[in-house]
């Protein structure tokens, strides 16, 4: 039930609290103009001088070789579609459905848009930019081919590209002990509580729709930037619990595509496929669906008219619950599937697992915790956390899983029974645990 969702899931996330900290540093930072930052950039990518960073040419390609862009001038690129500057119009071979299908790279919406204190999602980005050409972050190549990649794609796949820059650039700041100043604990539950929605999402809808379109190329290579986007928000809409993603609705052209898992309603490959995500929730369709008996690829599907016009209006009808039949009924299950994983008996079982099972990875501070004493092995077939254990050592951070009680109206089914008395177990025990636990989220 509604009620028995836990209070922190309803805080503000890490994600967007780090970005508030970065955005705030931005503001006050000292970085040079934009044009100087991307030569800099460019220089160190591609390995020439800044005087030569204007003659830069490199192919850029996609997925499907039909839409590969040939001899790309990246900083130019980089000026019009980041920056907003440009020298002269940047040409691209045309692609339907993607931001240069005039034939011209365009500036992109997405980096102007602000953070509460003012600051462009520009200058957040070139700041990062800056500080990892500084620091000689082996990662600037990655992220610039990236930014350069999206150029020639769409709005989403920009903010995807951001969200993956700045959660990487956040975790370092996690690992370092810098950003905001909550307690150590505090702030790394938030930083895995965020990942566990994120990985929550994707295994109740985006996950089982890229195994079953795995071979429909024009569907799957839109079901992860887009199905992520358009679940988000909708969950965040529906629900109230802040989601770890940025939402565009307004420039969001290809929510529709995530739309999609309404469109497999009643299909028993779908279903087994969310089945298996959820199970395996954190490690991708590939490793959730090896060794399942074969299942046909689903046929391509034409996209139904959808009733509800743009993205924006999607978001309002939820929040109004003005919605019904079919696609309400639809959103309301994989809602349902969604918040019944963020129940307080699940979150302190998985995040119990993720602490004993991540060793030196975890801040000084949080890996002093002794994870295994909440965790009986004695069975490893069976683990049994002791998850008022659990809530305790948060609730001594200031971390609540104590129910809410104006929570949403939906009744997602608990995951778990009530909390255990403390296990009694050997060292040994533990030690064959940590051998033996499954892989949790985001443990790559």
């Amino acid at each position: 039930m509604a009620s028995q969702l836990p209070a922190a899931v309803y805080q503000r996330g890490w994600y967007h609290g780090e970005l508030d900290a970065v955005a705030e540093e931005a503001r006050r930072a000292s970085v040079p103009a934009p044009s100087a930052v991307l030569e800099a950039v460019v220089a160190s990518v591609y390995h020439c001088s800044i005087a030569e960073a204007g003659a830069v040419r490199a192919d850029i390609h996609a997925d499907n070789p039909d839409e590969t862009q040939r001899a790309v001038p990246i900083l130019d690129t980089l000026l019009v579609c980041v920056a907003h500057e440009s020298r002269r119009a940047v040409r691209a071979m045309p692609v339907a459905g993607t931001n240069v299908e005039d034939g011209f790279v365009q500036p992109c919406p997405f980096y102007s848009r602000r953070r509460a204190n003012g600051v462009a999602y520009r200058d957040i980005l070139l700041y990062v930019l800056h500080g990892m050409w500084k620091d000689g972050d082996g990662a600037l190549t990655n992220y610039v081919v990236n930014i350069v990649e999206a150029a020639f794609n769409c709005n989403t796949r920009h903010k995807e590209v951001f969200e993956h820059m700045l959660w990487a650039h956040f975790e370092k700041r996690l690992r370092a002990g810098s950003g905001n100043a909550d307690a150590p604990l505090h702030r790394y539950f938030a930083y895995w509580l965020d990942t566990y929605k994120r990985d929550a999402l994707k295994a109740c809808v985006v996950q089982p729709l890229l195994y079953l379109f795995r071979n429909e190329y024009s569907v799957y290579e839109n079901l992860d930037s887009h199905g992520a986007a358009f679940w988000g928000a909708v969950f965040e809409a529906a629900s109230g619990v802040p989601m770890p993603f940025e939402h565009m609705p307004d420039i969001e052209g290809g929510w529709s595509w995530g739309a999609r898992h309404i469109d497999v309603r009643g299909d028993r490959a779908h279903a087994r496929a969310v089945a298996l995500c959820v199970e395996g929730l954190g490690q991708g369709w590939r490793v959730c669906m090896a060794g399942q008996p074969a299942m046909p690829t689903h046929p391509p599907l034409r996209l139904k008219a959808l009733r509800w016009g743009s993205f924006e209006a999607v978001l309002e009808a939820v929040r109004a619950r003005r919605l019904r039949g079919d696609e309400a009924a639809e959103i309301d299950a994989a809602l349902n599937r969604f918040l019944a994983l963020l129940s307080p008996a699940r979150i302190a079982r998985r995040f119990a697992l993720h602490l004993a099972t991540r060793g030196g990875a975890l801040p000084p501070e949080v890996a002093a915790l002794d994870a295994c004493a909440w965790i009986d092995a004695t069975d490893p077939e069976n683990l049994v956390v002791d998850e008022g254990a659990v809530a305790a050592a948060l609730r001594d951070a200031g971390v609540s899983l104590a129910p809410r009680e104006d929570a949403v109206s939906h009744s997602p089914r608990s995951g778990a029974g009530s909390p255990s008395s403390s296990p009694k177990r050997s060292k040994l025990a533990c030690l064959f645990f940590w051998w033996t636990a499954p892989k949790c989220e985001g443990d790559d």
